[in-house]
């Protein structure tokens, strides 16, 4: 309770640290963005021995050019842009009057009643009384008064950028210094993580940034090309600020195509300039959406799409507009602190896009939710991204199928579930797999379950594994032991695997192992113990079995291996498929 309430209060005092702040914390955070952006290029010049100093003044000086002269042609256009709009009102008058022709008259029915309604209220004028028309006259402002007023509206932007440009001077020069700060503040004996935690930062924030730039260029500049031919007036003002919005999720780009739409709305006295213009966004849409940005951008920030979104509301209700270009980045550096330290992982949990659950844990929690369909989308989503048939086996099915027997043998599993479990994964199985045709039976191999049904599930799963491989195995299922011996001695089998999942899985491997040592002293028995391949615990000895395999790829490699060493071949006969189908059926 105490822990919870400390946590709570903790981040209630930051986030109002971070809103109270905001005057000194919004410039350093631009310039800490705007420091990732540069530093890589600082750091080319540094390399071809041009020295720190003048390496950090060029670098900002052709920041700063850029800047200045997409300022001065974003002001140009837009002056222009302010000079031709009374032209354009009565086009956009025409246009609203052809929509409303269709629905004159009930718009004259509607202004009618409201009139009615307003002429008959309580404050309407008596007979007889004329209005007095009332004036309010303004008094025009000096020069003086007019510059002060000006002065006063932009010495908060122009002190802003002055202190950005101040930060991101002192920050690329001393970017070393700092950092051996920063890691002295945290600690030496946390070197290792803080360093890890700041190179991720690093790279995560910079290669975000040119990206982005590099995308929202591959979309603006097309914009303001094509706006040009198509006669949309102050083309490169809106492929700039196309490109500038791009920065800001999902909203950024409709705010920046707004504009030009409603501006070929005004100018164009047809539709032709409306048309042209919205069919210009919806495919530089597509394509940079499904090419430039795959290609380019990728997924290197981490961040899932709701946390994009939740980020940009959280960051711009705290810092207003900056807070809404910051939100990616700040919540990328969070999502790295929430991956290199422990006391933080519940932020990545949040904020990141990696699943919050293991393939195999949603797996099998779609199981216990008694969904049969999920399942089989979680494996066609891993065999459709390249995933083979052994490894949906070894790591989502087959680990879902020891959690499913964990819970059974705690006595976690009602009966309803366990035997949904059972029968789901069976299906799954036959529905996953193809017959894979092979002209001979290369090896005799039987595979068997230990006990249960999970365990049969299991020797299924080592049979299609065997397939393919080149070995057409014989899958018993659960008998009596006097029916196992009559079936693998109808088949003459050579290998024989003994499928066991956990819990309690030692336990009847090593009685069925012994049992068949002593019954087929001259075949070779393979113990497959369904366990976690990562344990560091030293192998189990199975008396009676000649080798333990945790793994399915472990057992197929192993029986591959007799194959081509010990065991002769052994062509499959009609008398041996008789043989094997009488001994199954009893």
């Amino acid at each position: 309770m105490n822990s919870s309430f400390t946590t709570l209060a903790t981040v209630a005092l930051v986030i109002a640290g971070l809103y109270f702040g905001r005057d000194v914390l919004v410039p350093f955070a631009l310039a800490l963005l705007l420091t990732f952006l540069l530093a890589p290029m600082v750091t080319r010049l540094k390399r071809w021995r041009l020295g720190r100093i003048p390496s950090v003044v060029l670098v900002v000086t052709l920041a700063l050019s850029a800047v200045g002269a997409a300022g001065y042609l974003v002001t140009a256009q837009f002056s222009q842009l302010i000079e031709d709009l009374p032209k354009y009102q009565q086009n956009l008058r025409n246009k609203f009057h052809s929509l409303a022709r269709t629905s004159e008259k009930k718009l004259e029915q509607a202004t009618h009643v409201l009139n009615e309604v307003t002429e008959s209220g309580p404050n309407r004028q008596k007979s007889g009384e004329r209005a007095v028309p009332v004036a309010i006259q303004k008094t025009p402002e000096t020069a003086t008064q007019l510059g002060a007023r000006l002065l006063s509206q932009l010495s908060g932007p122009l002190g802003t950028a002055a202190a950005v440009v101040i930060f991101v001077v002192f920050m690329l020069v001393g970017r070393e210094d700092l950092r051996d700060r920063f890691l002295r503040l945290i600690g030496i004996d946390r070197l290792h993580v803080t360093t890890t935690a700041l190179d991720d930062a690093a790279y995560r924030v910079s290669r975000y940034l040119l990206m982005q730039l590099a995308v929202n260029a591959t979309y603006g500049l097309p914009v303001g090309i094509g706006l040009y031919f198509i006669g949309v007036p102050s083309p490169f003002l809106w492929g700039f600020l196309a490109m500038t919005f791009r920065f800001v999720p999902y909203a950024g780009p409709i705010a920046g195509a707004l504009g030009p739409i409603v501006l070929s709305l005004a100018v164009d006295p047809g539709w032709t300039m409306l048309i042209c213009t919205l069919a210009l966004f919806a495919v530089l849409e597509i394509i940079s959406n499904n090419v430039i940005e795959p290609w380019l951008y990728g997924t290197c920030t981490g961040i899932s799409s709701l946390a994009l979104i939740g980020a940009a509301l959280f960051w711009t209700s705290l810092w207003g507009l900056p807070g809404l270009f910051l939100a990616t980045p700040l919540t990328v550096c969070l999502v790295v602190m929430g991956t290199h330290v422990p006391r933080l992982e519940w932020l990545s949990v949040l904020l990141s896009d990696c699943p919050a659950l293991s393939s195999q844990a949603r797996f099998y929690q779609r199981l216990l939710a008694l969904d049969a369909e999920e399942p089989a989308e979680i494996a066609d989503e891993f065999l459709s991204a390249g995933g083979s048939l052994l490894q949906l086996f070894e790591t989502i099915v087959l680990p879902a199928l020891v959690l499913a027997e964990t819970d059974r043998h705690a006595h976690k599993l009602d009966e309803t579930r366990q035997r949904f479990v059972i029968d789901t994964t069976r299906q799954l199985i036959d529905e996953v797999t193809e017959p894979v045709p092979i002209a001979g039976l290369r090896t005799s191999v039987v595979c068997l379950p230990a006990r249960d049904e999970a365990d049969e599930i299991a020797a299924s799963m080592l049979a299609h594994v065997l397939e393919r491989h080149g070995i057409r195995p014989v899958t018993l299922p659960r008998l009596a032991a006097a029916s196992f011996n009559e079936a693998i001695s109808a088949v003459n089998a050579e290998v024989i695997c003994v499928s066991a999942v956990p819990p309690q899985a030692d336990r009847h491997l090593r009685f069925m192992c012994r049992r068949l040592r002593a019954t087929f002293p001259e075949t070779k028995i393979v113990a497959c113990l369904w366990t976690d391949p990562n344990s560091t615990q030293a192998l189990p000895e199975i008396p009676g079995a000649d080798t333990v395999c945790l793994t399915l790829s472990a057992a197929a490699e192993y029986v591959n291996q007799l194959q081509r060493t010990d065991i002769p071949t052994i062509q499959e006969s009609q008398s041996t498929k008789a043989l094997a189908g009488e001994s199954l059926a009893s």
